[in-house]
């Protein structure tokens, strides 16, 4: 490793560039005025709609190792965003640091965060990342990054984001439904079992053959249908709720839409005759 390690403390280490080696970084943020701000943010009901709205279901994703859910730290800092504007930052514990380094340096990279809101603290987490030295897809700073990103995560939960996340009830039914295991090849090109995300495909069931002929058997004759405009509405709701057009829900509908369709072909048809 590039990176020489600097013994601070009994089993933590920090990497330092060479240059740096006759520094060692000191936090010089003085939070102890701060505490007194705990618990002291007032937010607005707008903030709160946007900081605890209901997780959706296209930012869940699923650690392809263990299958654990989770939101990325986009979805996370995107709301802190929407509902504070600039009026909030982090500040880092120090660099990130290496625990339990063994002799090839591999180890857990560890981070920690403050959250500061409207100059008011918020919350502390520690972020974690395992580093391998030898993994060619993550370097150091790529690892340092995501220990970072994981303290993100774990400030949203502190405070109850996306707070289904651990609650059985939901997460439980969501995994059953929405993860797959399959055999996938991790970074040492060993063939492992590995968890992802179900395909559009095999989460949605209908087709687009089947709403093309839906649509093509009602305007045809009903243009003016409501049956027509309620299916187009059902649909664009779940594409911007989904970001994908089809669901097993829409495909119940579409179901009903073609039963309703033949029912009122079969009376007009009865009358006629």
């Amino acid at each position: 490793m590039d990176n020489q390690l600097t013994k601070i403390e009994s089993d933590i280490v920090v990497a330092k560039p060479p240059e740096q080696q006759a520094t060692v970084f000191a936090n010089q943020f003085d939070l102890a005025g701060m505490a007194i701000t705990v618990g002291t943010l007032k937010t607005t009901k707008e903030e709160h709609a946007i900081l605890f709205a209901p997780v959706v279901d296209s930012e869940v994703a699923v650690r392809p190792d263990d299958g654990i859910v989770y939101v990325p730290h986009i979805f996370y800092t995107k709301r802190w965003t929407q509902a504070w504007g600039s009026e909030w930052g982090l500040l880092p514990q120090g660099l990130p640091a290496i625990s339990n380094p063994d002799a090839k340096g591999n180890g857990q990279i560890i981070w920690g965060w403050h959250l500061i809101v409207k100059g008011k603290y918020i919350a502390f987490a520690v972020g974690g990342q395992k580093y391998v030295a030898s993994n060619p897809k993550m370097s150091y700073d790529d690892a340092a990054e995501g220990a970072k990103s994981n303290a993100i995560m774990r400030l949203g939960k502190s405070f109850g984001m996306f707070s289904e996340l651990w609650d059985q009830t939901w997460r439980e039914p969501w995994a059953a439904k929405n993860i797959e295991a399959y055999e996938g090849t991790n970074w040492k090109n060993e063939r492992v079992k590995m968890y992802r995300r179900k395909t559009a495909e095999q989460m949605q069931p209908i087709t687009n053959a089947l709403r093309a002929e839906l649509i093509a058997r009602w305007q045809g004759k009903h243009p003016d249908s409501n049956l027509l405009q309620a299916f187009d509405g059902l649909d664009a709701y779940w594409v911007k709720s989904h970001k994908h057009p089809f669901s097993e829900a829409l495909l119940v509908e579409a179901q009903a839409l073609i039963a309703a369709l033949d029912e009122k072909e079969s009376k007009e048809a009865t009358k006629a005759a």
